[in-house]
């Protein structure tokens, strides 16, 4: 009996003994090398994915969407579980998927996780994990542009892990990025990949960027200047219209364009926003710009000068105008574009305050405008000019611009003389600053003797073209040669014609610029490539479309015979 109860004892006193070498051990394990066993561990199963969900939306002035978030698929597979490499690519090519030779160096080498392809449909990521059940995939959010061209190189788009790459994706980044979700990757005891993810995290958009933009004013313009830039054949097109009074940007349509949807099958020269970044030299559309100054400075609408008939000799250069003027007042000047006539009437002022008030007039900077990136333009120091550039510079030539720059000069006219920093940025939840500067530049006597002068461009001068029997609209035409690139001196074939102005022109709304990059043809066939039989062409569709849309002093006949 003694025996047995020993025996009991040693037993029991055993069985404690393992079981607290046992509790030791774990000890060791889980605390002492918990770290090292840990990195081992995560080292062969896991890995920490990190996606983007709830990407802000990008909104119209309207409220309609020019963003959207979509659910896609993202393939994956486990380099371990790949035992037929050919028969995986045969499988993704019949689904039109290619695996680049890094990912298949990736698969080779890898035993653990490889994506396959970021961003394909919901129903083909299906068929092809049931067709071979090693792909798997992850749901993801990706973006979608319903309205596809319009306004695409001031929206632009997202890249594969949903950040923004152009335009005001990528300027708002900060506000519009979506919040991370977290994906642990690990592997069952059949070798299985599993994927957890964070459930916890918020994946509906919490933010939205409302624009200025317009829709329906933005297709009403990019719908004609496509239709006439068919006729006219130009290198490039475009037409940008502001609001005269806040500055909003309300439309900017520029060809050739692109889909964000498939931006990577477009040239990167076109996701840039053509209002900030195409520089052009303006030619007359600029002489307004002269006469503004002149006006302020004293200068009378019934000033006479003599134009030279249309041959003007300034140190070893000629300038020229169209037909051989004589004697014109300097509202002809303007009415009739002579570009002797504004070089004379500017000949005497001094070429710093010239200079100095082209700066303040917003030339030879950037505009401002919040979240755009732009060009600033091309406007020497006038202690740089050679004896022609003043009288260049007066008739739009020797400076270049931008259409932004150009067009708010013009509101500034409608306005009655206020230049203002441009506005793209409607609502941002408080999260931006938009700038929303303004600056007297002129004073409204002047600013309404060029809007009265302007008209009569339309009516009997060089506009007679964006004439309409609808709507009033005043502006002014640009022809301007082109400078050979790579020498020196200007192209005798091609040009940048335009037409700016705003409309209606007894009570201003929009201001607006069309432009034709080296048109081929006009109205009248090859012949008389000039802004007015072009550029003026254009401007008026748009503006007799855009007034009945926003209900303008139209007249009635206009609305009677509309369908």
């Amino acid at each position: 009996m003694l025996n047995e109860k020993r025996k009991l004892n040693i037993i029991i006193s055993f069985t404690f003994v393992i079981i607290f070498v046992i509790f030791l051990r774990l000890v060791y394990l889980k605390v002492v090398k918990y770290d090292f066993f840990a990195e081992i561990s995560n080292s062969q199963s896991n890995r920490i994915l990190t996606l983007k969900k709830g990407r802000g939306l990008i909104y119209d002035s309207e409220g309609n969407p020019l963003s959207v978030n979509i659910k896609v698929a993202s393939l994956y597979v486990r380099g371990k579980n790949v035992k037929d490499l050919y028969k995986l690519k045969v499988l993704l090519k019949k689904y039109g998927i290619i695996l680049s030779k890094k990912t298949l160096k990736r698969i080779k080498n890898n035993s653990g996780f490889v994506w396959l392809k970021r961003g394909i449909n919901l129903n083909t990521a299906e068929k092809i994990h049931k067709a071979l059940n090693i792909v798997n995939y992850v749901i993801e959010e990706n973006r979608f542009y319903p309205e596809h061209e319009l306004a695409a190189k001031i929206v632009g788009f997202t890249g594969v892990d949903n950040q923004g790459l152009s335009g005001i994706e990528a300027s708002l980044e900060k506000i519009l990025k979506g919040k991370d979700v977290k994906l642990l990757t690990n592997i069952d005891n059949k070798g299985r990949l599993i994927l957890m993810e964070d459930t916890l995290t918020f994946d509906k958009p919490s933010r939205k960027v409302i624009l200025t933009i317009n829709t329906d004013l933005e297709f009403i313009a990019n719908l004609i200047l496509k239709e006439d830039a068919k006729k006219f054949k130009p290198k490039k097109a475009g037409v940008l219209g502001i609001d005269v009074n806040t500055g909003e940007i309300l439309f900017s349509s520029f060809l050739p364009e692109y889909d964000p949807n498939y931006y990577y099958k477009y040239n990167r020269k076109l996701w840039k926003e053509d209002s900030t970044h195409y520089l052009f030299e303006p030619g007359s559309i600029f002489k307004p710009v002269t006469f503004s100054y002149l006006f302020d400075r004293g200068l009378t609408v019934n000033k006479k000068v003599y134009c030279e008939k249309g041959r003007y000799k300034i140190y070893k250069h000629y300038f020229k105008d169209v037909h051989k003027y004589e004697t014109l007042t300097a509202e002809e000047v303007l009415v009739l574009s002579s570009n002797i006539g504004t070089i004379k009437l500017n000949k005497k002022t001094p070429k710093k305050d010239f200079y100095d008030y082209l700066k303040k007039a917003g030339f030879g900077e950037s505009t401002g405008v919040t979240a755009l990136s732009e060009e600033s333009g091309i406007l020497n120091n006038y202690k740089k000019w050679s004896g022609t550039d003043k009288p260049s510079i007066s008739i739009g030539q020797a400076i270049s611009v931008t259409p932004l720059q150009m067009v708010r000069f013009y509101a500034a006219i409608a306005n009655g003389g206020t230049l203002m920093t441009p506005v793209l940025i409607k609502d941002a939840g408080g999260m931006i600053k938009v700038k929303k500067d303004k600056r007297q530049i002129m004073s409204k006597q002047t600013a309404d003797i060029l809007s009265n002068i302007l008209r009569k461009v339309v009516v009997n001068g060089t506009g007679k073209q964006a004439q309409s029997k609808f709507i009033n609209i005043a502006g002014k035409t640009g022809t301007a040669q082109k400078r050979t690139r790579g020498q020196a001196g200007y192209s005798t074939n091609n040009y940048v014609v335009s037409f700016a102005g705003f409309f209606p022109a007894d009570n201003p709304k929009i201001a607006m610029i069309v432009i034709y990059d080296s048109p081929k043809e006009s109205i009248y066939g090859k012949r008389s490539i000039y802004g007015g039989t072009t550029a003026a062409v254009t401007f008026k569709k748009i503006a007799e479309q855009i007034s009945i849309l926003n209900g303008y002093n139209v007249k009635k006949v206009f609305l009677a015979n509309a369908d």
